[in-house]
């Protein structure tokens, strides 16, 4: 299938920091033993948000700012030697990784519109369940990504963000309802699961349609 917006190949710029390509137990390992600052990690995935998603649009919203004090505060922790225990090992496996979650599950105080127009004013006043379970793990919500409305169709289009195209080709589309995610495994802009070594990484997201079986 392809789009009359974008006609021949073109694929995304390849990942060049080390950083995205490392999963999401590394790099929570390496952040808590100081081989790498958290504010770099979350500021490399900023980046490459920025450097791509124009061409792909599949975040759909962010919170970089929020995201990027969160990893200061963990970092000033962890420098000191954490003295006062606040980040367990076994309580925040994933302290500092940062993930996104598809637009439909709602993280506070980004939109909640599960690309429905009638919902596009909505934004979240809590976290849903599985967002709130990651938080408590030590991971940091970085951004929101597309969906096809309601979560309902097989590519992630929808009238309020638009059509996510594919990383490898941007003038076709990624499949859905969780496209972004197929988005992402090439290009890399948050923790997910990487094609070329099978790396697992994280990104939360459901599978109606079997898309993530695929």
């Amino acid at each position: 299938m392809f789009s009359s917006r974008s006609p021949g190949p073109r694929a995304v710029p390849p990942v060049e920091n080390p950083l995205l390509l490392q999963s999401a137990v590394s790099l929570a390992r390496r952040i808590r033993s100081r081989e790498v600052k958290c504010e770099e990690v979350i500021k490399s995935y900023i980046d490459r948000v920025q450097h791509v998603n124009f061409l792909i649009n599949a975040v759909v919203a962010d919170r970089f700012e929020e995201a990027l004090d969160t990893a200061r505060e963990i970092d000033t922790v962890l420098d000191a030697g954490d003295p006062n225990d606040l980040y367990p090992l076994r309580s925040f496996p994933l302290l500092g990784v940062p993930f996104t979650a598809k637009e439909a599950f709602a993280v506070k105080g980004l939109p909640n519109t599960s690309g429905l127009v009638a919902r596009k004013d909505i934004v979240s006043t809590n976290d849903a369940t599985v967002v709130t379970h990651l938080r408590q793990a030590g991971a940091i919500p970085l951004a929101v990504t597309n969906c096809s409305e309601l979560c309902m169709w097989y590519e992630s289009s929808n009238n309020v963000y638009g059509t996510t195209n594919n990383a490898y080709n941007i003038g076709r589309i990624v499949g859905g309802s969780s496209g972004n995610v197929k988005y992402h495994k090439p290009s890399t802009l948050t923790l997910t699961q990487r094609l070329r070594d099978h790396k697992q990484c994280l990104q939360h997201r459901k599978d109606r349609g079997g898309e993530l079986r695929r």
